[in-house]
């Protein structure tokens, strides 16, 4: 079941929780705990938002927050999709899809980039452009996506996502 929307107002305390999928390990390591506490203090400078106290659990985590400009919902998806990624990338197959590992020879890339397009990287990035294209279209984002996308989390290197904007 979905949660509820959260309501963001200017000046608000929260209670935030969130646990990962299946109640997974999301802190398995120090390295973890100290990245996502590293993140967690780029929250007063990039939203500021007041971090009032925190707990990390080993597959959750609680802070306590205060919004003095009513937006926790942009904070918290940059810091779960920041910290997501970061995680990710050292747990998937990304590194792979992306260009910046080789692949180990048992993973089977051929059908994925088939999916997207047309067995290469290249066609991989055209169908990755096309699909950021078809969202700025449908009113995804409030400005050009290219501009939109620079301050997001995106699949794949910086020569990658290059090759997207040129592509």
């Amino acid at each position: 079941m979905a949660r509820s929307l959260r309501i963001d107002v200017p000046n608000g305390w929260y209670h935030v929780l969130n646990r990962g999928i299946g109640r997974r390990q999301i802190f398995p390591r120090a390295e973890a705990n100290s990245h996502f506490l590293e993140l967690l203090g780029c929250l007063p400078s990039r939203f500021g938002v007041r971090v009032h106290a925190y707990v990390l659990m080993g597959n959750h985590y609680h802070l306590q927050l205060e919004t003095p400009r009513a937006n926790l919902s942009r904070a918290m998806q940059w810091l779960n999709l920041s910290y997501g990624a970061w995680f990710n990338r050292r747990r998937s197959s990304y590194q792979v899809y992306a260009g910046k590992a080789r692949n180990p020879g048992w993973l089977t890339t051929d059908s994925i980039y088939r999916f997207f397009a047309d067995d290469t990287l290249s066609g991989l990035q055209r169908a990755y452009r096309r699909q950021l294209e078809e969202m700025a279209a449908l009113g995804q984002w409030e400005t050009d996506w290219r501009d939109a996308i620079k301050a997001t989390i995106f699949l794949g290197d910086d020569k990658f996502i290059k090759n997207c904007f040129e592509s």
